[in-house]
């Protein structure tokens, strides 16, 4: 990610927006992403998908992006399990 935040900062983005994988497939990379970027002073709108998540996961995660002070989300229905 250190070769990434550069490139990416160059272009002064108003906030990054990280999503992950379909079925929520990659979510804990997603949220090490999004902690390190806010950690950093990035602005930064993890993607929420309600797809195949139970309710107590995604109070989870919203309890700590709220933690990690996040300020915006892109809430998504999702995909629903095959």
């Amino acid at each position: 990610m250190d070769e990434i935040t550069p490139a990416l900062s160059e272009l002064d983005p108003a906030f990054y927006s990280v999503t992950y994988g379909a079925g929520g497939a990659t979510r804990d990379t997603t949220q090490g992403i999004v902690t390190q970027l806010n950690g950093r002073g990035f602005d930064v709108a993890p993607h929420l998908s309600f797809g195949g998540d139970d309710e107590q996961t995604i109070r989870e995660l919203l309890e700590i992006y709220k933690r990690a002070g996040v300020k915006r989300l892109v809430a998504l229905r999702g995909d629903m399990p095959s």
